[in-house]
């Protein structure tokens, strides 16, 4: 795999020739994105949790600050880059270990499509990302109840031209997270692919992602898919997905079901969800998620949002809110979530 890949980078490197042009603008953009977080509440195997208040950041997008510049490199093909940290308003501290722990890749691009090597997102966040009411944030978030692999790092991606309205993208991953270990030995290498299609008012998007650790020879294998049609007076959401171990410690089953609904006169969208994780054993753990929020633009750039939830566990089930702060990740099933939006 590795030879391949190396291959044809050399290949795309070979067909291009020096372009006399300026040197290539770098882009600045980001989002920043804080506000207020309440929860409490408890039942299934989620202790009482104290009604606790939050200033908390990245609740409906990661705040984010990223970088990025392409440069034409002749016949057709450009290089890139791209690097993306998150970044904790309430705190000023980074999101993650990773200072750039969003994305951080370079590549290649032509009328072939696009190569890139570096830390990527999956096709399967950006199913979710995009089929999602309230765009895998807030309490409303359907990562609550649906699992998904968000990012790999030592990865290679291939993404297709867009025909018809049809995108593929193909991912492989030499270590799944963190650096690769000497001979490789104890390394989880993963692979994944997704397919995009939109056609005017209908979007739909499907993924698949696996790896497998060369420590525990347990594989993970994660599905996800799901739709969206805009009707105009309401937007239909509906996503499913699943998530298993070899080992069988964890069979998951997942779906979900929400509109969007644009507010006449006052402006902005009423969003709602309903979604469902159930055990694929007998008498498992499972539950469910109602979610309600308004998101109202205040400008081209700036938006506000107010989001109410109520996660249900049944069977002993162990689901909560996955709101940033550890606090709020020990429990609560009932929440909301308030703040500003800035994107630029």
């Amino acid at each position: 795999m590795r030879p391949l890949v190396s291959a044809a980078l050399f290949a795309c490197l070979v067909a291009a020739r020096p372009a006399a042009a300026e040197p290539p603008a770098i882009t600045i953009y980001g989002k920043m994105d804080v506000g207020y977080a309440h929860v409490q509440g408890a039942n299934g195997a989620v202790p009482h949790q104290t009604p606790t208040d939050l200033v908390e950041s990245g609740q409906l997008s990661g705040s984010r600050l990223g970088f990025k510049a392409t440069e034409d490199l002749g016949n057709g093909i450009s290089a890139l880059f791209l690097v993306e940290t998150g970044v904790s308003l309430d705190t000023g501290s980074s999101t993650s270990a990773q200072f750039w722990g969003r994305q951080a890749y370079a590549g290649l691009t032509g009328a072939w499509g696009k190569v890139t090597v570096g830390r990527h997102q999956t096709p399967g966040y950006y199913v979710q990302c995009d089929v999602d009411p309230f765009e895998i944030g807030t309490v409303g978030n359907i990562e609550n109840l649906l699992k998904r692999q968000s990012r790999t790092d030592n990865s290679v991606q291939y993404v297709t031209p867009t025909f018809a309205g049809l995108e593929l993208t193909a991912l492989w991953a030499q270590n799944r997270a963190g650096p690769e270990t000497e001979g490789n030995g104890d390394d989880t290498p993963g692979f994944s692919g997704g397919l995009r299609w939109k056609y005017g008012p209908v979007f739909a998007a499907v993924a698949y992602y696996q790896d497998k650790s060369k420590v525990t020879d347990v594989i993970t294998r994660i599905g996800n898919a799901g739709a969206t049609w805009d009707l105009g007076v309401v937007k239909l959401h509906a996503s499913g997905g699943f998530y298993r171990l070899s080992d069988d410690t964890a069979q998951q089953t997942s779906a979900l079901a929400g509109v969007t609904v644009p507010v006449p006169g006052i402006g902005g969208t009423v969003r709602a969800s309903y979604s469902q994780m159930w055990e694929d054993a007998a008498d498992a753990a499972g539950a469910s998620k109602v979610a309600l929020g308004y998101l109202r633009p205040l400008a081209k750039k700036t938006d506000v949002y107010l989001v109410f939830a109520h996660i249900e566990n049944e069977r002993n089930g162990t689901k909560t809110f996955d709101i940033t702060d550890a606090i709020a990740k020990a429990g609560g099933v009932d929440g909301v979530s308030a703040g500003l939006r800035y994107a630029f």
